[in-house]
């Protein structure tokens, strides 16, 4: 029978942390993988020419708290640039902003009052959108700003799509306002796959190959085919009543065939987007026997998942200004929202459907990453949100490029060459994701679905040996990579603590 003491799903930043900790303690421990490469939402791809481009996370955020970021600079491996300096922002209208227009303040202005009025007023039952909140904040204060100011600040406050990934017409207005970060945001530039790489080391060792030096040799590799097996996609976890065995039930992605493992503990870090599909039928779903509990289930119900886009533009050369971090490229301004406000016209509040046409590049808001300021690479990355995201990455080069030209062209006047190289990321249509990370949408409760994923409770035999992680499992470092590598030290310090009692 193919038993060990635990089985970890997932070889995400989540899985190989709490295989580490678990390993370091003498524990026998499995990874199932479903994706044909390790790394989860961590994932490095390079160039032609060699420049690496990080397709999942880009950053160590909450660098004032970030656990790991100490680690990553005394192991020496990781690159990181502060990108907090230069933010310049630009609209079809006026090209570059001025300053003195202060659409920044009035932004300001209506985050204090996200955060001071919307969070206290309103609940998950009766939440209102970003937009709608701009629009009530107008209402209240429009009497004191200009008209260009009217039209253009809500375009700013926009900017919090590319904190989530979610349009403004369903971000909540209630939570978003509280997701903040702690310090500065590190961007890493030679791969974030350099820092997992390094943890992966540090598993080997802990298996005793003697191959693993955590220094990065990523010699971690050798574990794949033994402790972590790839193309494993679990299908079903069930409880056996005789044996006291969890098993786990996973379909070979690449030759079909299905095995089953025991174990007496499961720690679980599939997306929450994948932990609440209901139908047995969609890829990457799991069917629990017994089922989850009905509360859990309901909980997992509030909670939302984002759809946070990259799409990396390398040129021959870099033609844009090169001491600029960021640029943002304003939408153009809401019409239906300017005019409920100046001539009292009615207006309407309801979330973005699918685009099926080409949009007009200028009715989103894009935040464009300077990677030449940043790793002298002639490397555009634009960030976008739903449900942009999702045309974009179901769309070709061709495509892609028809859209982002006019930005580009804003930003940089004239366009001096077409892109070398196209690179988006799938996350939306990546069944094993179903997204980028956990959101924040109207009417989303996340804290009692964290408490309740944490707590594991009534799954099984009660015993708790059900344990889940993940970047949306943590309520500090949520969505992130350290939240999700604190989730595995979290949870697999449980079920060591579990261990050491005789608890089963």
């Amino acid at each position: 029978m193919n038993h060990h003491t635990t089985i970890i799903i997932g070889a995400g930043i989540s899985g190989i942390k709490a295989a580490n900790d678990l390993t370091q303690n003498g524990i026998d421990t499995l990874i199932l993988e479903a994706r044909d490469r390790l790394g989860g939402r961590l994932h490095t791809i390079k160039t032609e020419s060699g420049i690496p481009l990080d397709i999942g996370a880009s950053w160590f955020h909450d660098c004032l708290v970030n656990p790991l970021l100490r680690k990553a600079v005394d192991t020496g491996n990781v690159q990181f640039y502060y990108d907090d300096g230069r933010f310049d922002i630009f609209t079809k209208q006026h090209g570059l902003v001025n300053d003195n227009m202060k659409f920044k303040p009035v932004a300001d202005e209506i985050k204090d009052y996200l955060k001071q009025i919307c969070s206290e007023q309103f609940t998950s039952d009766n939440d209102i959108s970003v937009r709608q909140a701009c629009y009530n904040y107008f209402k209240l204060k429009g009497y004191t700003l200009t008209e260009d100011q009217i039209r253009y600040a809500p375009q700013l406050i926009r900017y919090f799509e590319m904190w989530i990934g979610s349009s403004w017409d369903s971000l909540s207005a209630r939570l978003i306002s509280s997701d903040e970060h702690w310090g500065r945001n590190a961007l890493v530039t030679n791969g974030y796959m350099t820092f997992y790489y390094d943890e992966l080391d540090e598993l080997a060792s802990g298996f005793g190959t003697g191959k693993g030096t955590g220094r990065g040799t990523g010699k971690g590799t050798d574990l794949i085919g033994s402790r972590i097996l790839l193309n494993k996609v679990v299908y079903r976890i069930r409880f056996d009543q005789k044996t006291r065995y969890i098993m786990v039930s996973a379909r070979d992605q690449t030759t079909n065939e299905e095995t089953t493992y025991s174990c007496d503990y499961l720690l679980c870090s599939v997306p929450l987007s994948v932990l609440k599909l209901s139908s047995s039928e969609a890829t990457g779903s799991i069917r629990w026997e017994p089922p989850l509990p009905q509360s859990l289930v309901e909980k997992l119900g509030k909670v939302s998942f984002s759809g946070l886009g990259k799409v990396f533009l390398e040129f021959k050369d870099c033609f844009w200004p090169q001491e600029t971090d960021r640029f943002l490229c304003l939408a153009d301004p809401d019409d239906e929202l300017t005019l409920s406000i100046t001539e009292n016209r009615p207006i309407t509040f309801s979330s973005s459907g699918r685009i099926t046409d080409d949009p007009d590049p200028f009715k989103y808001t894009v935040l464009f990453m300077n990677l030449y300021r940043a790793a002298k690479v002639p490397v555009l990355l634009a960030l976008i949100s739903e449900p942009l995201t999702n045309f974009i990455e179901s769309s070709d080069d061709e495509t892609i490029w028809r859209f982002f030209r006019p930005l580009v062209a804003n930003i940089s006047k004239p366009v001096e060459s077409e892109p070398v190289s196209i690179h988006h990321t799938n996350w939306t249509n990546d069944p094993f994701s179903r997204g980028s990370y956990t959101g924040v949408t109207v009417g989303d409760d996340l804290m009692p679905c964290i408490e309740a994923l944490q707590e594991a409770k009534g799954i099984f035999d009660g015993k708790g040996r059900v344990r889940f992680m993940g970047e949306g499992v943590i309520d500090e470092g949520n969505g992130c990579v350290h939240g999700a590598w604190l989730t595995g030290q979290r949870e697999a310090g449980k079920v060591v603590g579990m261990i050491n009692r005789g608890r089963l």
